[in-house]
């Protein structure tokens, strides 16, 4: 019971969502598509649980979403859960800045999905796919066959990995068709995947740092 989170504004600056407790939501839109708010977002997890249930026939959409406009995003401290085997992502990019601060993702399908000029910088947490077949527990995207799209990522740190329930072919990071991919990787631990890196036609990836195992 009570509020699911607080709303506020920093004049002049960010607006931020504060979650209050843990929270299930049963997955058919975005639980928060942020581009009303304003152009800095802040969503604090608070340390609870967002859990997302979704049934076999879900189609795509996000758990939580960045908006076409042009924002800077940081989501941090907590956990998001998403279940069910469906070919969305727990959280989606989309021409933004994107920043991941200290949290923990559990999928039973993509992680992280970027797509159209966005950047995405990982500072720690933990971070675990399951073992359907072409997961990808970082996924930068193009949904146009007629432009090419930006998309870097660089990871600090964290803990990468997936459930290892199966032969089912899995990527850490994959630059899908059409994307001017970049990687870059200072450090962090990847356990389990077929390959951290599957570029696709295309991408550029420097690493500078990290743990990889089989």
């Amino acid at each position: 019971g009570g509020a699911l989170w607080t709303l506020y504004h920093k004049v002049g600056g960010e607006w931020g969502i504060y979650l209050r407790r843990d929270f299930t939501h049963n997955t058919g839109k975005s639980l928060w598509n942020m581009g009303f708010l304003g152009s800095e977002i802040v969503i604090d997890l608070g340390g609870h649980t967002l859990r997302g249930v979704i049934g076999a026939d879900g189609t795509s959409s996000w758990g939580l979403s960045s908006s076409s406009l042009r924002i800077e995003l940081t989501i941090k401290n907590g956990s998001i859960k998403l279940e069910g085997r469906t070919e969305i992502g727990v959280i989606g990019g989309r021409n933004c800045a994107l920043v991941l601060d200290n949290l923990n993702i559990y999928t039973d399908c993509h992680g992280v999905i970027l797509e159209k000029d966005t950047t995405c910088t990982v500072n720690g947490g933990t971070y675990v796919i399951g073992d359907k077949s072409g997961n990808r527990l970082f996924y930068l995207y193009n949904s146009s066959v007629l432009s090419t799209a930006d998309v870097e990522l660089t990871i600090n740190g964290g803990s990468f990995s997936r459930v290892d329930v199966g032969s089912n072919e899995s990527y850490g990071i994959q630059v899908g068709s059409n994307v001017n991919g970049t990687i870059n990787i200072y450090g962090g631990e990847f356990t389990g995947f077929d390959a951290v890196l599957n570029l696709g036609v295309s991408g550029e990836y420097n690493i500078y740092g990290g743990k990889y195992t089989g």
